[in-house]
């Protein structure tokens, strides 16, 4: 089980790439971006 501030980490680490995510031009770094959020989302699952 992770702590809160790991969890938060967390957090904080899928709204930069959701930042990334919406600001890239380049598909293949989108799909890059998507992978790592959906990594993270299992990871808090």
């Amino acid at each position: 089980m992770i702590k809160d501030t790991e969890y938060l980490a967390f957090i904080k680490e899928i709204g930069r790439l959701f930042n990334d995510y919406y600001k890239c031009r380049d598909e293949k770094m989108k799909q890059i971006l998507l992978d790592d959020i959906r990594l993270i989302g299992q990871v808090l699952h």
